[in-house]
């Protein structure tokens, strides 16, 4: 389970967006830095894509990411019911790679770049992206796209669409969880409380903390459906199993990090991504961690 909540009509921003991600806490992961997807990766100064990667597949794809270019993309599962399936599907972290590797002069249209991708040889996922064109004098046309690969292709151009909030969790975007359609309304809901107040930046970063909180006793499938934030359970060998509190060959899953990009009129972006659950010796503890990085959005 992940989810992803987003505005453009927030005065004094172009993009608020507020994340979790979900996964089993023993899947190797890094956290979110500066890179440019090289295997291994060799540091440099003008390193132009900001995310985590995920360690414990070849492709060291990822979930979520953002280049200085203002490249914003965001992966979800669409887990439930998992259909079994005899062949080896590519790893889905790949799709986003894909979309923030190319340097910033190379990028493709987004509408070119969706088309491109063979939706059918993946598992289950929904694709969010974003670019975002920052301009000497002002901002171009957003480029916004969503892919979806279940129950059927899914091609959709969100831009311009002008909704207070939109979200997207394991589910596509036209058949939302419970949690979605509860938290866009309460993201509507604080981003007005905070515009109203004129509260900091930083206040605006906690409040959507606060929106990705959420959460309720994980026993069945069900419920997973209305959490927002996901608890540590033992998930099971069967995902379509509901959980059970101690389960032979369980693994612990929750949310592991929240992040929230903030875009401001102006090209400044303040990227925060936050421990929430890790697992240290097989213990499942708080995370207490966090990456924040602000840098000025480069011109596309």
């Amino acid at each position: 389970m992940c989810i992803v909540f987003y505005t453009q009509v927030q005065p004094g921003y172009k993009l608020v967006l507020a994340a979790n991600r979900d996964e089993y806490l023993d899947r190797p992961a890094s956290a979110a830095h500066w890179h440019r997807f090289e295997q291994p990766e060799q540091p440099r100064d003008d390193d132009y894509v900001l995310c985590g990667r995920d360690l414990g597949s070849p492709d060291q794809g990822t979930w979520l990411g953002i280049t200085r270019d203002l490249r914003i993309g965001i992966l979800t599962n669409i887990r439930y019911p998992v259909t079994p399936t005899t062949t080896i599907t590519p790893s889905r972290g790949l799709l986003l790679k894909a979309f923030l590797a190319p340097p910033p002069a190379q990028a493709p249209p987004i509408d070119d770049f969706l088309n491109s991708i063979s939706s059918e040889t993946y598992a289950g996922f929904n694709l969010l992206l974003f670019h975002l064109h920052k301009r000497q004098n002002g901002w171009g046309e957003d480029e916004i796209g969503y892919l979806c690969n279940q129950p059927q292709h899914t091609l959709l151009s969100l831009s311009n669409d002008n909704v207070p909030s939109r979200g997207i969790s394991n589910s596509p975007l036209d058949a939302p969880f419970p949690k979605v359609v509860e938290g866009e309304a309460r993201m509507t809901q604080l981003l007005a409380d905070c515009h109203a107040q004129g509260g900091s930046e930083d206040d605006l970063v906690e409040n959507l903390m606060s929106l990705l909180s959420p959460s309720r006793p994980i026993k069945t499938y069900t419920d997973m459906t209305h959490s927002t934030r996901i608890d540590p359970f033992l998930l099971g060998p069967n995902p379509n199993a509901s959980p059970t509190p101690e389960v032979a060959g369980g693994r612990w899953y929750a949310t592991r990090v929240s992040t929230v990009i903030l875009v401001k009129d102006d090209g400044q972006v303040l990227f925060v991504e936050r421990d929430i659950a890790t697992l240290e010796d097989g213990v499942v503890i708080q995370g207490s961690g966090e990456r924040k990085e602000r840098f000025a959005a480069e011109f596309s």
